[in-house]
């Protein structure tokens, strides 16, 4: 146990930490300060020699990176406000970046002191193959959104990619190889420039801004011990206050402590479990230390009835069998951890530790073994000695009568043990039930409930020992039943174990017991491998899943992709006042989903492939097309009438704050395509009086079936106009040119008695219709900004479709969701989404299709569950409040080959966190301490017990052999033929064997039903979702029922062998007993 238990820590920390190293960033440092090269280069030498200190004696290296402030590209010459650059650098210096990439093209930049207005810069091929940029080319980019020029270039010297993506010298949030991630910016580029270069350029270019550094620190982990984890998480506990003394802006930023203290509670969880294992595994064995010294003693009882008669005091007798059981023992306590050693070294080597361990980590024998060791040998002595005090108190008088009568029943069955026993395993069982898990605690310091692991061991016993009870009636019952048929061998068989059933019992317990285990055993791995392939399964959805996953990822090409699904993941709420209950949300593609994805059939009552189909079919049967604006015949162009604040009309910048102004109009086609078009101002006149300004745009020729075009919403930018708090922008007579007609018609003047017809749907604009200087009529609609506060990097959109009045979108929910919002298939319920960049969430109507237990990718651990949708229908309602329409967040992958497939998208610039892949996940739950050490408890108990089924049986019958040779030889001087006497003694052990076997078999099936599929071990941090299926791995099972038949086999050849060579007249000595 103890060798067992310090392998499997010791393995799993390094494990974990080696799987660490490559997946986070386990310390960095960060500061915002606007340091020059000397202070920089100043506190970088000081935080080594702090950490040099602390750090003793792991081994570490610091990676230097900073960045500055955004820059925005202008690619075709108009700036663009979803993509944006950060300038910053990586590594000491480029003889150190060198020996981790590759330079694909081009070279690294030479020291720019920015002369002119050019700046020289390295990138990342994921930003040259998203931006269809090259070495050579100028991008020319501005500091400011506002500005309606570049205000500089950016001159690409050099392209790199990682020779290694998994190398942890890469930060995983920032640097060169792909978006920098945590800047709320979809699409945030890095580009790097020399180090001495740095610091001029950052204060040349932003002033104002100080600059963010990070110091990475990458640790050799490989000499921290389980022992040491209290001493590391003290160091780096403390360590943030301590370097606020070398800068008072630094600070400490680290996984290790979170990692490590996950460990530790589960290293709690580890023990328990396993130890208790390993002590049923040490109760089969005082189990048959019991028996076999109650059969020896049988054997030898005359012998000491007879020296007690001669004048042997019983303790002069209790005396010499102890110090027998002590020489044993002591044998026992020398040989037994070096043995445990090497079975240990066995499981590393050959059996389920050999995933954990790795070349040169060696095992060690802790003290630990040796007080185990002594302790099993003091239990071991009590169990040879326990039936030892009955025999040592007869004389050969009450020995010779004890012989004539039947012996009593054990204690524990007449005081009803058995009985207590089965009914506290059902009482524990329930429990577990009742709980869901042996795992309680909080989530800092899970505990596990031993009154709740107890509950298999209570039921195999009780369950066992109630058979002991019946097994003898079952015997006389079968020898009254066989006497009214022929054959008188098979009757004496069954009256011989149905007078003397104590022995014989015991025999089938062990036999019944080693076999339940070993049921248990096997089943037990195989359930684990089931459940772990299908928590796998669950969580990443297919072979592998990309997160966060950009909308211009291409799979066409990738090695081994055969099919893929893209979805959109996000949050939603109740709508309700005040804090509503979350919900975890997923729209998924009904085309590829139900092939790609990997599911169970029992996650709900039908199908997943089906319920998925209904949800197809509901949207497309009921399917009503967005109720916008009709635009008439085929429209050319599309354009509206624009006015600045009163305030305004003599500006003498009101023209530029024209030029910077633009709109766009979203059409929908009657086949549901989405047409943008922009408006531009046109004809700008410089004249004092000039009011009102005509933007229009020109609409792409469609098919004629895509007509009549509808108008959905109407969307606003400009980086040029700033107006007072209470001053207005208006729009008037919106108008459309037909294409075969060139006739003008206004299809919307804003003429409306509501003046809340048209609606704002971007935060902080609010529109309403006003009787107020129109360009024509008598309204116009007036655009206010909350605060006076038009931001050049938003686009501000209004409609006049109500929310309320679109098509409820199909959907599966969970039980929780059913549960928190009362709702039955078939009802509507209204919910607030929301989209990553909103200010709001937007309010949305859904219909329940049907309820799903459980659904690929996704847990109930949001209040109110989770719910499943299509993603076109969502994209469509929701699209209607954002400028940049949403799109895909996360892709389903089938492949053939996932580390190629893998390695391939890693290299397009996708951070490794957010590939996740079925094979690596896999093994990380196959390489948890708790799962390594359950499959090795289970596997050293399956050999155990077989061995002393083996070596129980093979006893018993050579030892009840001997008991009874005169009995036998008795029956031979009456007339029993030979092959009488045989084929009794075959019947006899066959009974007891095929009892033993088939209940213990019927016993172990019985506990696996009742304990796997009720016992939900949280296994590594992974939820166990879905729940285990019981699995049973029947070829283990026959190999025990062959290995056991070839025993009987062998056995039965020995006795055969040992009666042929009894002589009658020795075993009727006269005098004998």
């Amino acid at each position: 146990g103890p060798i067992l238990i310090d392998a499997l820590l010791e393995f799993g920390l390094r494990r974990t930490l080696l799987n660490a190293d490559v997946r986070e960033d386990l310390l960095f440092l960060s500061t915002r300060e606007s340091f020059n090269k000397d202070e920089h280069d100043a506190i970088y030498y000081q935080l080594q020699d702090f950490l040099e200190q602390k750090l003793k004696p792991l081994d570490f290296d610091i990676i230097p990176s900073g960045h500055v402030g955004y820059m925005y590209p202008w690619p075709n010459g108009e700036i663009s406000l979803d993509q944006r650059l950060t300038l910053g650098f990586y590594g000491a210096d480029s003889n150190e970046l060198e020996q981790h990439v590759v330079l694909l093209s081009g070279s690294f930049p030479e020291i720019d002191r920015m002369e002119s207005d050019e700046i020289s810069v390295y990138i990342g091929k994921n930003m040259a193959d998203d931006l269809s940029i090259q070495v050579g080319d100028r991008l020319p980019v501005s500091i400011s959104a506002r500005v309606t020029q570049p205000e500089l270039y950016v001159l690409i010297t050099g392209i790199i990619s990682p020779k290694d993506y998994h190398d942890p010298y890469w930060l995983d949030h920032f640097n060169p190889l792909g978006t920098i991630e945590g800047s709320g910016v979809q699409n945030l580029y890095g580009i790097f420039v020399n180090r001495e270069s740095f610091y001029d350029l950052a204060q040349r270019l932003y002033p104002s801004l100080n600059v963010r550094y990070l110091w990475k620190v990458n640790m050799g982990l490989d000499q921290v011990t389980f022992k040491s984890i209290g001493d590391i998480k003290k160091t780096f506990s403390s360590m943030g206050d301590e370097i606020l003394a070398i800068n008072d802006n630094t600070r400490v930023n680290t996984t290790l402590i979170a990692l490590l203290n996950d460990y530790s509670n589960q290293a709690n969880i580890v023990r328990v479990p396993i130890y208790f294992l390993i002590g049923i595994v040490i109760l089969m064995v005082l189990y048959y230390l019991v028996m076999m010294s109650s059969l020896y003693l049988k054997q030898v009882r005359t012998e000491l009835a007879i020296l007690r008669s001669r004048g042997a005091t019983g303790t002069w007798l209790f005396k010499l069998e102890t110090l027998e059981a002590i020489f044993l023992c002591g044998i026992a306590i020398v040989g037994g951890p070096l043995l445990a050693w090497l079975m240990v070294r066995w499981l590393a080597d050959n059996g389920p530790l050999a995933i954990l361990a790795e070349p040169g980590w060696g095992l060690t024998l802790p003290q630990a073994a040796w007080l185990s060791a002594s302790i099993a040998a003091v239990a071991s002595i009590i169990s040879l000695l326990l039936p030892l005090p009955g025999a040592l108190t007869k004389s050969i008088t009450t020995h010779q009568q004890n012989l004539a009568r039947a012996d009593r029943p054990p204690w524990w069955q007449r005081v009803y043990l058995d009985v207590f026993a089965l009914a506290i395993g059902i009482i524990l069982l329930y429990r577990v039930e009742l709980y869901g898990s042996i795992i309680g605690g909080s989530a800092t310091n899970p505990q596990v409930d031993l009154m709740l692991l107890l509950s298999p061991l209570f039921l195999l016993l009780g369950a066992a020992t109630i058979f002991l009870r019946i097994f003898p009636a079952f015997l006389r019952r079968s020898a009254r039943l066989a006497s009214r048929g022929r054959g008188f061998p098979i009757v004496l068989a069954l009256r011989q174990a149905s007078r003397d059933p104590k022995h014989v019992t015991r025999l089938v317990l062990l036999l019944m017991l080693a076999m339940a285990l070993g049921l248990f055993s096997t089943s037990l791995d195989a359930t684990l491998e089931r459940n772990e392939v299908d928590r796998t399964n669950h969580f990443v959805g297919s072979d592998l899943r990309v997160i966060d996953a950009p909308a211009n990822l291409e799979t066409e090409g990738v090695p081994g992709v055969l099919e893929e699904s893209w979805m959109w993941r996000s949050e939603a709420a109740l709508n309700t006042s005040g804090v509503a209950p979350g919900i975890d949300l997923l729209a998924l593609d009904p085309e590829n989903f139900p092939t790609v994805a990997q599911y169970r059939d029992d996650y709900a009552l039908q199908p997943v492939e089906k319920l998925v189909d209904e949800l197809k079919t509901g949207w497309e049967e009921n399917h009503t097309p967005l109720p916008g604006t009709t635009l008439p015949g085929e429209p050319a162009r599309i354009g509206l009438w624009f006015s600045l604040p009163f305030s305004m009309y003599t500006e003498s910048k009101r023209f530029e704050m024209i030029a910077s102004t633009k709109f766009e109009a979203r059409l929908h086609s009657v086949q549901g395509e989405d047409i943008v078009v922009t408006l531009k101002p046109m004809n700008i006149m410089d004249t004092p009086n000039e009011r009102w300004f005509f933007f229009q745009g020109k609409v792409p020729e469609l098919s004629p079936d895509s007509y009549p075009l509808s108008l959905i919403s109407l969307w606003f930018h400009s980086s040029g106009i700033k107006i007072g708090k209470f001053d207005a922008l208006w729009l008037d007579d919106l108008s459309v040119v037909d294409r075969q007609t060139g006739s003008e018609t206004i299809i919307e003047s804003f003429e409306y008695l509501d003046p809340f017809v048209w609606n704002s749907v971007t935060f902080p604009l609010r529109v309403i219709g006003i009787e107020s200087h129109p360009h024509s009529g008598e309204s116009s609609l007036a655009m206010y900004f909350d605060g006076g506060q038009i931001s050049p990097l938003r686009w501000y959109g209004v409609t006049h479709l109500d929310d309320l009045t679109l098509q409820p979108i199909p959907a599966l929910v969970s039980p929780d969701f059913q549960a928190g919002t009362e709702s039955q298939p078939g009802d509507v319920v209204r919910l607030k989404v929301k989209v990553r960049g909103s200010h709001e969430w937007d309010r949305m109507t859904f219909k329940i299709i049907g309820v799903v237990d459980y659904f690929p990718t996704l847990y109930e651990t949001q209040e109110a569950g989770f719910l499943v949708t299509l993603q076109d229908p969502l994209f469509e309602q929701i699209n209607l409040y954002h400028h940049n329409p949403i799109q895909s967040n996360e892709i389903l992958i089938s492949t053939i080959d996932a580390d190629m497939t893998r390695t391939t998208l890693l290299a397009s610039g996708l951070p490794m966190d957010h590939i996740l892949s079925k094979d690596s996940i896999l093994t990380e739950l196959k390489v948890n301490p708790l799962t390594i050490g359950l499959r090795s408890v289970t596997l050293f108990g399956y050999f155990l017990t077989t061995v002393l089924s083996l070596i129980g049986f093979g006893t018993y019958f050579y030892m009840s052999t001997r008991q009874r040779a005169r009995n036998y030889s008795i029956l031979r001087a009456i007339g029993l033929s030979p092959r009488q006497l045989y084929t009794t003694l075959l019947v006899e052990q066959i009974i007891l064997m095929i009892s033993g076997l088939f209940f213990g078999t019927v016993l172990g099936i019985l506990l696996n039903q009742l304990t796997l599929s009720g016992l939900p071990l949280r296994l590594g941090e992974l939820d166990t979702v879905p729940p285990f299926v019981v699995q049973t791995d029947w070829s283990l099972v026959v190999q025990v029922y062959f290995t056991l038949v070839l025993a009987f086999l062998l056995s039965l050849g020995m006795a055969i062998v040992f009666l042929w060579q009894v002589k009658i007249h020795q075993a009727l000595r006269i005098g004998e007993e």
